[in-house]
């Protein structure tokens, strides 16, 4: 069983990320509207208002091995509102107190994240679409572009500068980073389907991309679920769609679907891997319909299950971490407007 607490309330509150500062965890959540982001420690306490505005939060990255410097998507108010959308740096100014300024502007950013590899950091960031004539107008694809991360970004000087690494993706809109020993990789999910991007193996290398399934897709996450060593592919579909589906690895390296969920929850949209009660799970939450965040698992009698921790809450994004001998999901329950944690016994 879950308990489940309010930790605020946030209008349309969407984004979730870690931060690490001043040697302890914390975590920011922010909202996709023209209102604040916030930090909480993991008693779920807020501690610090980041910013009031301007919001339009679909992503946020802390630079690694920084104390408390972030990257966050800004302007991003919706796919039809985001021609303005850009990347900025959030640092610390002074004890509990950040400041905003501008990496770049990159119309039609929704999300990106930072790729830590022995060599280098890479920051990689996806464009939902590329232009629009009217409301509700995919016709054109969105864009995975890359660039190394410099060093000391807060100070950087130059304009900052990304390339294109692969276009023609429509409705781009899954981002998902896994964290391996050798380095980070990317999953990025799109109407082409679900593609693993990998950072170059030395400096000014290729970028590999390669398409793990071509199903239209909204998001994604890989995760072990059976124990056998491989990663399951576990999909949303299609975009802001209403079916969950896990893929299995064969024996030869293709990804074959195993499992549909029966129910239809129409615009899935939450998902994290992670371990709670020691047992690998997906947190799944879909925005209409009955709303429910949910789990994922693989049961003793080999089967996936599902198992409802809330309803009526409209989760955007969720996020699990482990505090005090307690696993705890953090829920952006955007429907509500509420910022929420649900904490094991």
């Amino acid at each position: 069983m879950m308990h489940k607490k309010v930790l605020a309330q946030l209008n349309k509150c969407y984004s979730i990320a870690p931060l690490h500062y001043m040697n302890e965890d914390y975590f920011l959540v922010a909202s996709e509207k023209n209102d604040p982001c916030l930090l909480f420690d993991l008693d779920g306490n807020i501690i610090a208002n980041i910013w009031d505005g301007p919001g339009g939060t679909m992503s946020m990255a802390q630079i690694p091995d920084s104390n408390g410097i972030f990257l966050a998507t800004q302007k991003f108010y919706s796919p039809d509102d985001s021609i303005y959308s850009e990347i900025d740096i959030v640092y610390p100014t002074e004890l509990f107190k950040w400041q905003t300024k501008k990496l770049c502007h990159l119309p039609f950013v929704h999300r990106f994240g930072i790729l830590k590899t022995p060599h280098e950091n890479y920051l990689v960031a996806c464009t939902i679409k590329s232009s629009h004539t009217f409301m509700g107008d995919f016709s054109t694809g969105g864009k995975i572009y890359a660039a190394p991360l410099p060093k000391e970004i807060q100070n950087l000087k130059e304009p900052f500068r990304f390339d294109v690494i692969k276009d023609e993706l429509y409705r781009n809109h899954g981002f998902y980073i896994m964290h391996e020993a050798d380095g980070d990789f990317v999953i990025t999910c799109s109407d082409e389907g679900v593609f693993k991007v990998e950072p170059p193996k030395e400096n000014g290398g290729p970028w590999n991309i390669k398409q793990l399934i071509a199903e239209p897709t909204s998001d994604a996450a890989l995760c072990d679920l059976n124990n056998d060593g491989k990663y399951e592919l576990i999909t949303l579909s299609p975009f802001h769609g209403n079916k969950l589906k896990v893929y299995e690895l064969d024996n030869n390296g293709v990804y074959r679907l195993k499992y549909e969920h029966p129910q239809n929850m129409p615009f899935l949209h939450a998902i994290w891997a992670d371990k709670i009660d020691n047992r690998p799970c997906v947190v799944i939450g879909y925005r209409e319909g009955e709303q429910e965040l949910f789990k994922l698992m693989f049961n003793e009698d080999k089967n996936y299950t599902c198992e409802i921790i809330d309803k009526h809450c409209g989760p955007a994004n969720a996020y699990i971490y482990h505090h005090k001998g307690k696993d705890i999901i953090v829920s952006a329950n955007r429907e509500i407007d509420e910022v929420t944690i649900y904490t094991t016994d």
